[in-house]
Parts: C-alpha cells; sequence; structure tokens
C-alpha cells in the first residue's frame, strides 16, 4: 500500500510531483480528485509514516507554513485550495465554506505530529495560537470560518482538544502505552528544562525532557537517555525499553529503595554488541539488581564497573540473564555488559 501510495499520478499513485502534495482520492476510473492541497491527507501521510521521503515532507510542510503566513490563519484549514464543483455538496460553496476550506482543530494533532521531528517551532506557534484563542472564545464553536477566523456552530466539537493532544504527545513526547510510557520529545530551545509530573496508574513520573535528553523518576530511581525510551515504574526500580521496543530490555532495583541514577549510554540491538550505562547514589553499600533481555541465548556475559570485573553470569533460554552487586562506594560508576562467549 505504501509504495502504490507513494508512486506518481501516472502511474497510478497519489503523488503529484508537479504540485508537490498528494491527492485525496482517485475514482474506478483513475480520475483524480481533491487536488486542493487537503490538509489531513497530507499531515496523515507525514505523521503515520506513509511519506517518509525527508525531500517531500519538506516540499508538504513548507508549502502549507506560506500559505498559512499568506492568510494570516491561527491554525490550519481542511483544504488550501478550492475543491472542484462536482467534488463536494452544494453546501460547501462557495468556496471557502465549511468542508471546502474552513478551519477545524480536531486535525491539529496530526499536523504537530507532523512538524514537530522537522521543525517543532512551526507546531508549537499554532499550539500557542490555539491557546490564544481559547483565552477569547474558550474554542466553544464547532469551526471557525475561513474568512473572518471568528468561530461558527454551536455543536462544539471534542476535537477543539486536539492541539493540547500535540503538545504532550509530540512536543513534550509524553506516549503511555499498556505496559511503559514511551517518551519521544521534540522541544525548543523555549521548553528545554520544563519538568511534567505526570500520574499514570497509580504511579507519579516527573518528567525532564530535553533537547539533548530526557530524564524520567519514579520513586527513587531516575534513568536517562538521549535517544527515544520507554519506561515503567516497578518496586524499588524501574524498567527500561530501548527505543520503540515493546518488551523491558533492562531492569534495574535496589531492594532498600536506596535512590539510584542511571544514565543510559549505548544500548545496540545486536546482542553481540556491549550494552554501556552509568550509575550514581548518595549511598554506598547498596544491593543492586540488574536483569538484561534480549541477550543471546544459553551465552557466557560479563559484567564490568569501571573496567572492573564485576560478576559473570549465563543468559537463559529466553535470552535474560540478572547480576547482582553491592557498590563499594557512592561515587559513579560505568557499566558494560559484554558477550564473553557464545553457546
Amino acid at each position: 500500500m505504501k509504495t502504490s501510495f507513494n508512486r506518481p499520478l501516472d502511474q497510478g499513485g497519489f503523488w503529484d510531483p508537479k504540485n508537490e502534495w498528494y491527492v485525496y482520492w482517485r475514482d474506478r476510473d483513475g480520475s483524480i480528485h481533491g487536488n486542493n492541497l487537503v490538509t489531513p491527507v497530507n499531515f496523515a501521510a507525514i505523521a503515520y509514516g506513509l511519506c517518509d521521503d525527508p525531500g517531500r515532507q519538506r516540499a508538504i510542510l513548507d508549502r502549507m507554513e506560506s500559505e498559512m503566513q499568506r492568510e494570516h490563519l491561527f491554525t490550519w484549514p481542511l483544504n488550501f485550495f478550492p475543491y472542484q464543483r462536482e467534488e463536494g455538496a452544494d453546501g460547501n460553496f462557495p468556496y471557502p465554506r465549511y468542508e471546502n476550506g474552513d478551519l477545524f482543530l480536531s486535525w491539529d494533532e496530526v499536523g504537530i505530529r507532523a512538524y514537530a521531528k522537522q521543525n517543532p517551532a512551526v507546531a508549537l506557534k499554532y499550539i500557542r495560537s490555539a491557546l490564544d484563542r481559547y483565552e477569547k472564545d474558550g474554542l466553544s464553536f464547532q469551526r471557525y470560518l475561513r474568512q473572518s477566523q471568528s468561530g461558527a456552530g454551536d455543536d462544539i466539537l471534542a476535537g477543539n482538544c486536539m492541539p493540547i493532544v500535540g503538545l504532550y504527545r509530540d512536543i513534550y513526547g509524553l506516549q503511555p502505552k499498556p505496559n511503559r510510557l514511551y517518551l519521544e520529545p521534540h522541544l525548543t530551545r523555549e521548553l528545554d528544562g520544563a519538568e511534567i509530573r505526570y500520574p499514570l496508574r497509580g504511579q507519579l513520573y516527573v518528567l525532564k525532557p530535553g533537547a539533548e535528553e530526557c530524564s524520567v523518576t519514579a520513586g527513587a530511581c531516575t534513568l536517562r537517555a538521549a535517544t527515544p525510551f520507554a519506561v515503567n515504574a516497578i518496586q524499588n526500580g524501574l524498567e527500561y525499553f530501548s527505543g520503540t521496543n515493546g518488551n523491558a530490555t533492562f531492569t534495574i532495583s535496589r531492594p532498600n529503595g536506596a535512590p539510584l541514577t542511571v544514565e543510559i549510554l549505548s544500548w545496540p540491538e545486536d546482542p553481540a554488541l556491549p550494552r554501556r550505562w552509568t550509575e550514581s547514589s548518595s549511598q554506598a553499600g547498596s544491593k543492586t539488581v540488574h536483569v538484561i533481555a534480549q541477550l543471546q541465548p544459553d551465552a557466557l556475559y560479563e559484567l564490568k564497573a569501571n573496567g572492573r570485573l564485576l560478576d559473570s553470569a549465563r543468559s537463559d533460554h529466553a535470552g535474560r540473564a540478572e547480576f547482582a552487586y553491592k557498590r563499594g562506594s557512592a561515587s559513579p560508576q560505568t557499566l558494560e555488559l559484554m558477550l564473553k562467549q557464545s553457546p
């Protein structure tokens, strides 16, 4: 489907190479419709990964922003140019009117998601403009008219909250999953250093998304990393999920609940490559338990701290190994797990 969608129009796809955007639909006879820069179609293609070509993404988003600045709109319209008369009901004409060019906030989250990786400053600009409009009228309308940008329709749409969904999901990067809290921030400098207190499933997470790295604290355990990751709070510790992995790859805990800070330095997917992290604590002599998953099954691994061998263990049939040791001092330590012998 992705390959077909991205083909140019003359090859049966949806990409218009002349305008550099995606068309809305093709009829059974192959005729093209909605070739007017329809916002949800193009935003969704980028936001959900159907369009992963950086050049195409830039062309679409830059054109949209150019049109937005030209009209001085506070949020994105449903389409930037008119539909043809045969493509819509009479109630949508003359352009711009209702579903033919008016402003609906329900699509703002996919817009923010599309801009977040490319240009988060643009995404944040429209979040701010939605908040400014909320201060004026409470966003208490179905839509906003394209020409006057005044509210219209008293059937208030719940989708008017979507700019704030985009702020938390796509800018701060908070994405709760069934078994973890995934973090992938895309911050501007003005938001760097923000702190968010986020309750989830009976546990309070204190999050500090940053431009360079993100940290999360639950209980007495803090975990930091420079790349996207997920965590899940457990008793006296945290589960770490590397990247978008749906299963925990590292579990760290301290039975006595002593404070512990962990920073992930390197966590490759290849189980034959070393995994490195640092640990620091204000208390010496505390036992720390590590369970590391997705290793080579039935292989021998060594755990080193500051280059000194701490322990060795053989992974089980599922590729999990457990290591436990007591810290001799409170000074930070760099730990490294290395494959010693394959099965």
